[in-house]
Formats: structure tokens, sequence, C-alpha cells
């Protein structure tokens, strides 16, 4: 962060700073997975893969909103669309988004398997360790999604602080969160 950039940021951004760079480990976490993205762009991505960015039809898939498409680690998508569920499972605005752990499990196992067993028949270069990685960075595309809430909105609610201390226990104990939401390898 830059001096100049906190001058302008509002209380509730700061906060949120705050609690991303008080917690060590975590930050620590955050350089290492931007670290591994910047050293290994092999893969085209999405940039911002969610259910709304996906169009099913005449069994057909399509994409919409790729302004943030490039080359870089295929986890990083996977995290976001884990993101989406995890944020609806932690915060849900409404009764439709509650869902019950096992739910969010069946859902998010299922997903992580079909696209395991897609990358497998492709040959998808940044297999490995994609669970952990993708765990990751749900923890970043939660802290993104805190981000985007404390600029527009100004604040930092209880909703907020709980996706905040959620994304940084993902991101210091990735191994054991992807275990518990993805189910065993």
């Amino acid at each position: 962060m830059c001096i100049r950039d906190s001058a302008s940021a509002s209380a509730a951004t700061l906060s949120l700073w705050n609690a991303v760079q008080t917690n060590q480990r975590a930050e620590r976490a955050l350089r290492a997975l931007l670290t591994f993205e910047g050293a290994h762009r092999r893969v085209l991505c999405h940039g911002d893969l969610r259910q709304s960015n996906v169009i099913i039809g005449r069994a057909r898939v399509g994409f919409v909103d790729l302004e943030l498409g490039g080359l870089g680690d295929p986890a990083r998508d996977l995290g976001m669309w884990l993101a989406e569920d995890l944020g609806f499972w932690l915060v849900p605005r409404d009764r439709r988004e509650a869902m019950t752990l096992a739910q969010l499990r069946a859902r998010l196992g299922a997903f992580m398997r079909a696209w395991e067993a897609e990358a497998l028949a492709l040959a998808l270069p940044g297999r490995a360790g994609a669970r952990p990685r993708a765990m990751a960075w749900a923890a970043e595309a939660l802290l993104r999604r805190v981000y985007t809430a404390t600029f527009h909105d100004g604040h930092f609610s209880e909703r907020e602080a709980h996706l905040t201390a959620s994304a940084l226990e993902l991101l210091e104990h990735p191994v054991k969160w992807a275990r518990h939401f993805l189910g065993p390898r």
C-alpha cells in the first residue's frame, strides 16, 4: 500500500488493510500466492470466474465478462468460483443463499472433482497442488469482495469483519481447509 493510497482510503478500507497486514502469516501466504502466479503464468484464465459469468444453453457453455482474462494460475479461477459459494455460506444475504455445511461440501467437492477430471483429460499445466492453491485464491477473492464493499459502501461491518477473518484463516491454512471443504483427494 502506498502512502498516497492510504491518505484517500476510507476508514473502512483502512480497517480491512490493517486486518490483513497485522496477520503476518496470512500476508506472507498472499504474497507467496501472487509470486507463484507471476512465475507460473501458463494457462488462459477468465479472471472473474463466477456463476453469473457462465452461460449454459443448448448443451454449450459460454463465458461473459472477459476483460480480466489473461495468462495465470488455473487455481485462481477455481478459487474465484469457490469463493462465491463460500461467501454465500459464511454470510448469506438472504434465505435463498443459505446452505448447510453438507450442501456446501457437496457443491464444492463436485465442482473440484469435475475440474480435476477435465484438467487431467486436457493435460492442463498447474494441476499439482491445485486444491490448496484454489482455497488460497478463494481467500484472496473474499478479501477483494470485502475491499469492494468497504470502498463503495464505506463501512467495515460485522459481515465484512467475518469474511475477512475467514479469508485470513483460509490463507493461513489452505491445505486444512481444502480437505475440509473439498473432501479427500
